[in-house]
């Protein structure tokens, strides 16, 4: 059951809501998806077919017709002999100043009578009967026929008990156009849009009509036709695109509630929720509980909520209120609450109890792990499982085992015969209703359900239980597509809830593959044939498996099952003296047949001769250089294949101890062929010196065949960029004159030796003439792979606009080098533009003139844009066009997009 709620002050509902679930531990329900929750926009183009109730109200009498059609609001009325009206009236309170429109438009337009289009906006409560009965403040906007008057617009004022005072009536011919209505503290100003000369205007003055010291208090909009006594023409009115500029699109806050009936005394767990919150947004929620629905609304709220899956704190009840408030502090943006769930009592698999126990097994040894589990809470069917696993954390053994909590005189029970079916297996269910009392149990309902794939009842059925005796039950369904299948079977009686029971089984596919596998080419030698059975899925899998060679031999022909998570290796050694394909079949739970060829090579025996050859990338590295070894292997035999080569490459200092070994296998090289290997090695911290480089190529037996050397020579250095890696940063890059910079910094010795008394110094220069403005210096011993730290702080009085190069610098036996840099830079602001041309007074001779300044300059050579706006009045308030330009050559101009009026005045 779902409720939507608003606050006060609010008419009708202004959210929508979907995807509400409740997970009781027995059935979680999932709405179809429509819309989230969030604000409503005020606007309303009007183009969804319907006038929807949550923005409007139809406010009507006689023989009218309102509704949305073809992307248009229409309002018509065809009453005759008495006064009626048609029209919407808006739900949402317009607060402070405001700026509304709407377009209108007759389609047939009477030629005489009294009749009229009305734009209206009112102080009063939306209980109120609008149009000729109105109650309180309004304004109008009326697009009339009266006789002796003709097509006019009228505005109006209406105190609360009749209309006080009216416009003079402004003729035109219109037919359509645009209504507009503006608070501004106590003055409302109206228009009506002017297709000829194309401007806001009332009679002519493009000021509007203003009415003064009107009220202040939240307004309504009521759009429509009425229809006046005595002549009752048919009138009809098109509206569209009605906007509101309230600086937003949305209010600032919206409430909804949520009620769920949990159908007994329950404890809540969690509240989970999906939403989309934008920056300047939030969500948060608060519960409240009771033990009936007449109770939540005495009952105390929760604190709010603002992290999904949080502990629900409200006291154990049946009934449950959830409340979310959706907030925005940028109205032009909502958030969304996509759904919610409410968690209580116990989830099928959930764990509520558990714990380790260690064993010691002695061979043909037994234990006995005994253990209080303690108070469930809950009555229902449980399984106590256990895993047995090796001190290396793999299972050795599993085992299950069912029991049942009973709550009260009447107990369910329910199994089905399996735990795991293959998708269109049948699944049998069967249990039954157990009377505990020693008092007959008559007109017993049983229904199980399926929860989560369709919620459909699979069983029902009505019996007596005498006392102290059972009444069993079965049936079979079909196992659907992969996936956990939830149960629920409930008993009741007279509608009262006896016991539930939940239980579940899961439908899987079958994942299993198969591969035969065996080297491209053989000799002499023996080798192996393997095929691999893998079962990825949760099902037993049952193949047979037949692999023949292309003579017609079977190799093998068994019936192989693989369990759930495993996977079966089928090995067998051949060995051949031609060419031969080997054929797979798998038949049973796969289908499958597949190839592998081997083929025959003669390769050598004694009579070997390979050619080797190791380098360097380079002459000589530096510590913490990263050298390349490249190791070339060529078959220089002219009529032998070789294969089962490895190549041993080893570095080895000085003193004859190996640094570095690493061996690559060759399985096989052609007549001629030759094989390149790039080994990377690290100099690391390994001292100055010549290392040897030995490339040794083994064959099959691990015998040496063919050797190969070079040297390695790391270098003596004391470059600081050799021997150091620096890393400086300052706390912001952006600044203004004076304010203070912070430089952080890091030395890290990299290098393979240890370092004494390293000159480190910091230097801000200005990166335009490179001055030094600010040293920082200071002396460091280095270890191998210390990395001091340092910071310092600097002032920049007398730092003019620009950007400044801070870097980190060290010197090393009379060498100083940069380590790092990094940069700041001091702000200013550019001068001012100068008006280049028209002159100041100057007439043009165009009705879309341009302007153009001289440029203003920025002592930072930052990219500028400029603002231009034209204004008709001298004190900047009726602007009429507006541009942004980026920055051009000497002078930036800018055209007016709009045609001028002749001999008037801008600004």
């Amino acid at each position: 059951m779902l409720w939507l709620w608003r606050g006060s002050g609010y008419y009708g509902t202004n959210t929508k809501f979907d995807n509400f679930s409740v997970n009781s531990g027995l059935i979680k329900t999932e709405n179809q998806t429509v819309d989230s929750v969030r604000l409503l926009p005020i606007d309303d183009n009007f183009d969804d077919g319907v006038i929807n109730d949550d923005r409007w109200s139809v406010r009507s009498s006689g023989s009218v017709n309102t509704g949305e059609s073809n992307g248009v609001l229409i309002t018509e009325d065809t009453t005759t002999g008495i006064q009626s009206y048609a029209n919407i009236a808006g739900h949402f309170p317009l607060t402070g100043d405001f700026d509304i429109t709407i377009n209108w438009r007759e389609p047939i337009a009477p030629a005489s009578g009294d009749w009229s289009s009305t734009f209206q906006i009112n102080s009063v409560d939306q209980n109120m009967v609008p149009d000729n009965h109105l109650v309180g403040n309004a304004l109008q906007i009326k697009r009339a026929y009266i006789n002796g008057v003709g097509h006019s617009f009228y505005t109006g004022r209406f105190d609360g008990s009749g209309w006080v005072a009216w416009s003079n009536p402004v003729i035109t011919s219109d037919i359509a156009g645009r209504f507009r209505i503006k608070r501004s503290g106590s003055t409302v100003t109206v228009w009506y849009w002017n297709t000829s000369l194309s401007r806001w205007e009332w009679n002519g003055t493009t000021a509007g009509y203003a009415w003064t010291n009107v009220w202040t208090s939240p307004c309504y909009v009521q759009i429509g036709v009425p229809n006046n006594i005595p002549y009752k023409p048919a009138v009809k009115t098109e509206w569209n695109n009605f906007e509101v500029d309230l600086s937003g699109r949305y209010p600032d806050s919206g409430t909804i509630r949520l009620k769920q009936d949990a159908g007994r005394i329950t404890t809540w767990q969690n509240l989970t929720w999906n939403t989309t919150v934008p920056l300047g947004t939030s969500l948060q929620f608060r519960t409240r509980s009771a033990a009936d629905e007449s109770g939540l609304a005495s009952a105390t709220w929760s604190d709010y909520l603002t992290i999904s899956g949080s502990p629900i704190a409200s006291p154990p009840g049946r009934w449950i209120e959830v409340e979310a408030t959706l907030a925005t502090t940028d109205t032009n943006s909502t958030p969304l609450l996509h759904d919610v769930t409410v968690t209580y009592g116990n989830s099928p698999g959930d764990i509520v109890w558990q714990t380790d126990v260690p064993v010691d097994l002695a061979q043909g040894g037994v234990a006995d792990p005994n253990n209080a589990i303690g108070t469930i809470g809950w009555a229902g069917k449980y399984y106590l499982q256990g895993t047995l696993t090796s001190n290396t954390g793999q299972p050795i053994a599993e085992a299950e085992y069912p029991f049942y909590g009973e709550q009260g005189t009447t107990e369910l029970r329910l199994a089905t015969d399996r735990k795991i079916y293959r998708p269109g297996d049948t699944v049998t269910i069967q249990g039954e209703v157990r009377n505990l009392s020693d008092i007959a149990a008559t007109g017993l309902v049983l229904q199980v359900r399926d929860v989560g794939h369709g919620g459909g009842t699979l069983y029902s059925e009505t019996f007596d239980v005498p006392a102290a005796e059972n009444h069993p039950f079965s049936f079979t369904t079909i196992a659907g597509n992969d996936g956990t299948y939830g149960l629920i079977g409930v008993v009741t009686q007279n509608t009262a809830t006896l016991a539930e029971i939940a239980d579940q089984y899961a439908t899987a596919s079958l994942l299993l593959s198969a591969t035969l596998t065996a080297p491209d080419t053989a000799g002499n030698d023996p080798f192996t044939v393997t095929v691999t059975l893998n079962n990825t899925g949760t099902v037993n899998a049952t193949t047979v498996v037949r692999i023949t060679d292309d003579s017609g031999a079977v190799i093998d022909n068994q019936e192989v099952t693989i369990p759930a998570g495993e996977t079966r290796l089928l090995q067998y050694t051949q060995r051949i003296t031609a060419a031969t394909t080997y054929t797979l079949l798998v038949s049973g739970d796969l289908n499958q047949a597949m190839t592998k060829s081997v083929l025959y090579t003669a390769l050598y025996t004694d009579s070997v001769n390979v050619g080797t050859k190791v380098v360097t990338d380079r002459i000589s590295y530096n510590p913490n250089e990263q050298a390349t070894i490249s190791s070339t292997v060529t078959n220089q035999n002219a009529f032998t294949l070789i294969d089962n080569l490895s190549a041993r490459i080893t570095v080895v200092n000085s003193q004859g101890q190996a640094l570095y070994s690493t061996t690559a296998s060759l399985p096989l090289l052609n007549q001629g062929q030759q094989a390149t290997l790039n080994t990377p090695w690290n100099t690391g911290t390994n001292p100055p010196g010549t290392y040897l480089v030995t490339l040794q190529v083994l064959n099959y037996a691990g015998t040496g065949i063919s050797t190969a050397v070079c040297n390695l020579v790391v270098n003596d250095t004391s470059v600081p960029t050799a021997l150091l890696q620096g890393a400086i940063s300052v706390d912001t890059q952006s600044i203004l004159t004076g304010e203070p910079v912070t430089i952080s910094y890091g030395v890290t010795n990299a290098g393979n030796t240890d370092l004494t008394d390293i000159a480190l110094s910091v230097q801000t220069d200005n990166l335009s003439d490179l001055t030094v403005y600010n040293t920082i210096t200071g002396l460091a011993s280095l270890s191998i792979g210390t990395i001091p730290t340092g910071s310092s702080r600097i002032g920049t009085q007398g730092y003019s606009a620009k950007d400044y190069l801070v870097v980190l610098r060290a010197s090393i036996n009379g060498v100083e080098e940069t380590l790092s840099g990094t940069y700041f830079r001091v702000e200013g602001a550019p001068s001012a533009t100068a008006l280049a041309a028209p002159a100041n007074g100057d007439d043009v001779g165009t009705f879309s003139p341009q302007l153009s300044i001289n440029n203003a300059s920025d002592p930072n050579d930052d990219a500028l844009t400029y603002d231009f706006e034209l204004f008709t009045d001298s004190g900047l308030t009726n602007r009429i066009a507006q541009g942004t330009l980026p920055e051009t050559t000497g002078i930036t101009s800018w055209t007016v997009p709009a045609a001028l009026t002749e001999n008037q005045p801008y600004y």
